[in-house]
């Protein structure tokens, strides 16, 4: 029983870790040249201080209708069963996920500088995606992520 406990939680923490690595592996590839090259944060990543903190994160709420605001029918579906984790340190260095795997984190505006996103690296400079940064206050953190085609908002607390 304890075996098959032990090799149930191992799979969970190796498929999981990666917030959905099998949909940011084409990303991956494509940003590897980039990211390989700079093993330090860049430079968005230490401008911004009010992301600076400890987080957890209380709420994945799906955003249904794709107007990329959280209404309260979605919000009345929230999963609040959530664990996860971020440390994001101001010079740009992270402790993140479950596991708290050490890395870096990246806030890149987007070509017409209208949003902020925000990734993760591991030491092995694997990026995992968290999304757009779309409020920052001193309690909450609140990002929208449209990995396989949806819209889910992630919901943070700062710890």
């Amino acid at each position: 029983m304890k075996l098959t406990l032990s090799l149930f939680v191992a799979f969970f923490l190796l498929t999981n870790c990666g917030e959905n690595k099998a949909a940011t592996n084409d990303s991956n590839v494509a940003d590897k040249s980039s990211t390989e090259k700079n093993d330090q944060p860049g430079e968005a990543s230490l401008q911004n201080d009010n992301i600076v903190g400890e987080w957890k994160e209380i709420m994945w709420i799906r955003d249904n209708n794709r107007n990329e605001k959280i209404e309260e029918d979605e919000k009345a579906q929230a999963i609040t069963q959530i664990n996860d984790y971020m440390k994001l340190n101001a010079d740009g260095t992270a402790v993140f996920s479950q596991v708290k795997m050490k890395g870096r984190y990246e806030i890149k505006p987007n070509s017409d500088g209208t949003s902020k996103y925000l990734n993760l690296f591991d030491e092995a400079n694997s990026r995992y995606q968290k999304g757009v940064i779309l409020s920052v206050t001193k309690t909450e953190l609140t990002l929208l992520s449209s990995a396989l085609g949806g819209g889910t908002f992630t919901v943070w607390k700062r710890l």
